[in-house]
């Protein structure tokens, strides 16, 4: 067994210089629950993700602003051509949400339920992508060709300084510059690899369990989100992730400056996650994103205008004045709101108001949440009809692009 590092940094060290070479674990590896698996655990996580599946609905859709500030991570997505136009990025972000509810709903080990079928069949969308850009040579020269779809320079758009990037660059301007390593794509690994899923995995959980109240989920206790980290643990583990990069993996005492072994409330994991998720988000995240780039700014366009279709108001001004607020809670500093301020519409402003009562005051009460719950179903199920009767027959409705796997 290989020893775990014992500090955050030592972890995030780790995950950055080794994960980004290190494939994802094989599924037969990771086919059957592990031993010591915790039942009724894993079945209270499940319902506290679908109690408040609005909630982490919505802090996922923020915290992809966050990741396409990782040139990794959105040159893979490029090279799939599924979601740098709206259309494309509403079915895609719908789509994998329904998977995911699945997960939550059922058990991921029965090959003959949805959920189980769901987990094997994004293991294997990953190792058709991973092998299709083994097999054209293009892993090696990926973020060159995705440049050539669209370029990652601030400054090749003569108005950007102006637009949503450049708010983002003013935004987070002060935050301190990382590390080399960690902010180097890396040309010799897998295309999806441990750092690159341990980063999705911050992407699908992190902000929610760092600050679920600001995501409308205020009746959530500890003990809630520490059995939704052991959810995590169990689907990273069933979708490749290494305990050893596991972001919801084995608890870590000594990184959370307690200096001490103990677990006397029993929710060192949640503990940990928490430390590791604000790791990478202080670390990693909010330095990428004082170099918004015009790749950045197009994907993340995309994304939410793609999801204005399935939540009205939804703009990416409006987007990053809320990431901007979140990630000023998780980093406990303020970041600079004026500069989003003037990229905001008067409709930005006015849906801003609308979204905030609904988050802050509307969904405190349990009738608010299941009410939004019951719309994000809703949400789940127009665009699973929309997808079957209209989406995959129209290849001018899909918008087909460049795919850097065909080419």
């Amino acid at each position: 067994m290989v020893d775990q590092p014992r500090d955050v940094a030592g972890w995030l060290r780790a995950l950055c210089e080794e994960g980004c070479v290190t494939p994802t674990h094989p599924w037969a590896a990771c086919s059957a629950r592990p031993a010591g698996f915790d039942a009724a655990r894993f079945s209270r996580g499940q319902r506290v993700a679908l109690d408040n599946i609005f909630s982490m609905a919505y802090a996922e859709l923020v915290s992809m602003l966050m990741m396409f500030a990782f040139e990794d991570q959105t040159a893979v997505l490029l090279a799939t051509g599924r979601s740098d136009t709206p259309i494309k990025a509403y079915f895609r972000y719908l789509s994998t949400m329904r998977r995911v509810r699945t997960w939550y709903e059922g058990d991921i080990w029965d090959p003959e339920s949805a959920a189980g079928r769901n987990v094997r069949a994004v293991r294997g969308m990953h190792d058709h992508v991973t092998r299709r850009l083994e097999d054209s040579g293009t892993g090696s020269s990926l973020h060159v060709r995705a440049a050539a779809l669209l370029p990652a320079g601030p400054a090749s758009d003569p108005g950007l300084d102006g637009g949503v990037a450049g708010a983002a660059r003013e935004a987070f301007a002060d935050v301190c510059p990382a590390a080399p390593s960690a902010t180097a794509t890396c040309a010799a690994g897998p295309a999806i690899n441990q750092r690159s899923m341990a980063v999705t995995q911050v992407a699908f959980i992190g902000l929610f369990v760092l600050e679920p109240a600001r995501f409308g989920a205020h009746a959530v206790t500890d003990e809630d989100l520490d059995a939704l980290v052991y959810v995590w643990w169990i689907l990273g583990r069933a979708l490749g992730i290494l305990d050893r990069y596991n972001v919801c993996g084995d608890s870590l005492p000594e990184a959370l400056g307690e200096g001490s072994l103990r677990d006397d409330d029993g929710l060192l994991r949640l503990r940990t996650a928490r430390a590791r998720c604000r790791a990478i988000v202080g670390g990693w995240a909010l330095p990428r994103l004082a170099l918004a780039s015009e790749r950045w700014q197009l994907m993340a366009s995309a994304l939410c205008d793609g999801a204005a279709l399935a939540a009205p108001g939804l703009s990416l001004p409006l987007s990053l004045g809320f990431l901007v607020d979140v990630l000023g809670a998780v980093a406990r500093r303020p970041f600079s709101g004026p500069a989003v301020e003037r990229v905001m519409s008067r409709r930005d402003r006015v849906w801003r108001v609308l979204y905030r009562v609904v988050l802050d005051h509307a969904m405190r009460a349990a009738p608010g949440r299941a009410f939004h719950n019951a719309l994000f179903r809703l949400s789940l199920w127009v665009s699973h009809w929309a997808e079957r009767t209209c989406w995959r027959r129209d290849s001018a409705l899909r918008g087909e692009g460049p795919n850097l796997l065909t080419q």
